[in-house]
């Protein structure tokens, strides 16, 4: 879990620190294999968004406001 604000995020694996460092850096280029995996698994909500509404008839203001949000 990020702490939003954190400068310095921790991975742990069972209570042992993996990996600490810049969160900038920690989420675009993750060393450990753990923090690897747990960026890996966050799901880009924005697809399935766009998947779900895939097919959807919209006004061009609700696919304006989909494309914003996501």
């Amino acid at each position: 879990m990020l702490i939003p604000g954190a400068n310095r995020p921790r991975v742990l694996t069972s209570g042992q620190t993996d990996e600490s460092t810049q969160t900038d850096t920690l989420t675009s280029t993750p060393h450990h294999p753990y923090t690897q995996a747990l960026i890996r698994a966050i799901p880009d909500f924005g697809s399935v968004l766009r998947r779900l509404l895939c097919g959807i008839a919209l006004p061009k203001s609700g696919i304006a406001r989909i494309n914003a949000w996501v």
